[in-house]
């Protein structure tokens, strides 16, 4: 009997497509890429060994081989050769139709279900979002959540960029146009220093005090640093007045900064009485200082079930509590 030789199966996996976009989104960091998918680092370069072996040509420079005449870079620090540009941007528009065909699956059958994606600054995403999601998520338990935790501006730009399906933010200055929104919280920024500044009392702090002090503050992007550098201006101060200015990437890490002594800081009243522990909370002098937090999505858009549903569950939640 004669035998028939089998041709070689083609196999692209969709993990190892999501993979290759992560990493990509990583910065072409094997270890942060593992770590945001839960995977070990052998299995992340398994994943973009497989697809080079699909498309039968390397997708990355080899560090010895790079050159600035050559390079195209897709996000900062990522070193995809002209293969992988191709690679990466269909994969996108793959992964994209696919999450469509998926969604309006899930609207004809009115299941929810499925991943849910949002882009959240610090203080809603670890301090107001968790209690909607673990609520929402004892409904639905087989939704998913992805929750990409940074800035109030990188959170918006994800948002635009449709790289997540809705924002929580503490600012939406330069977008209103852009988004639809109701507010989820609303909350006071308050002056934190160490325990034992001379600063450390209940009577409130005249703005104009403080310029002689190092202030401890967020990126320029964070919806904290854009509502303190308002509540400067309503008090006629600049930020650049001040003797100097300490920029950090997180409340955490403005918080303990001001702990160790290394400054002041304003920042919001929900994130300082979780810490006040090690760090003495004074309130503000004679200017508005509060402000509300939002949740966000695009406006003109048709979207899924899931997402519908989600942004119903917090707004109904909102409105029951009010």
């Amino acid at each position: 009997m004669e035998s028939k030789t089998r041709e070689p199966k083609d196999d692209l996996r969709l993990r190892a497509l999501k993979t290759f976009l992560t990493l990509v989104e990583m910065g072409g960091s094997f270890s942060r890429t593992a770590e945001k998918l839960n995977l070990t680092q052998g299995t992340v370069s398994n994943h973009i060994g497989s697809l080079e072996k699909f498309f039968n040509a390397e997708l990355f420079y080899k560090v010895e081989r790079l050159r600035e005449d050559k390079i195209e870079r897709v996000s900062e620090g990522e070193n995809l050769n002209r293969a992988g540009i191709i690679v990466f941007e269909r994969v996108r528009e793959i992964i994209a139709i696919l999450n469509r065909t998926k969604e309006d699956i899930e609207r004809l059958k009115g299941e929810i279900t499925g991943t849910l994606r949002i882009a959240t600054s610090t203080i809603p995403g670890e301090h107001i979002l968790p209690k909607f999601m673990a609520i929402f998520k004892a409904e639905h338990p087989t939704v998913e959540f992805e929750v990409d935790l940074s800035n109030s501006g990188k959170s918006l730009e994800k948002l635009l960029a449709k790289e997540s399906d809705l924002a929580a933010v503490g600012s939406l200055v330069g977008y209103d146009a852009e988004v639809e929104m109701f507010p989820i919280a609303e909350e006071e920024l308050v002056l934190i220093v160490p325990p034992e500044h001379e600063l450390a009392s209940n009577i409130p702090v005249d703005p104009k005090t403080l310029v002689k002090y190092q202030l401890i503050s967020r990126e320029k992007t964070s919806g904290t640093r854009k509502e303190t550098e308002r509540i400067l201006e309503t008090a006629g101060l600049s930020i650049d007045e001040f003797q100097s200015v300490l920029e950090l990437g997180s409340t955490e890490a403005v918080i303990t900064a001001v702990s160790e002594g290394y400054g002041i800081s304003v920042i919001s009243s929900i994130a300082a009485k979780k810490s006040e522990n090690y760090i003495k909370i004074i309130p503000l002098k004679a200017i508005e200082n509060r402000r509300k937090l939002f949740m966000v999505r695009r406006v003109h858009e048709s979207y899924p079930v899931l997402v519908e549903a989600f942004w119903e569950h917090v707004k109904n939640s909102i409105a029951e509590n009010e």
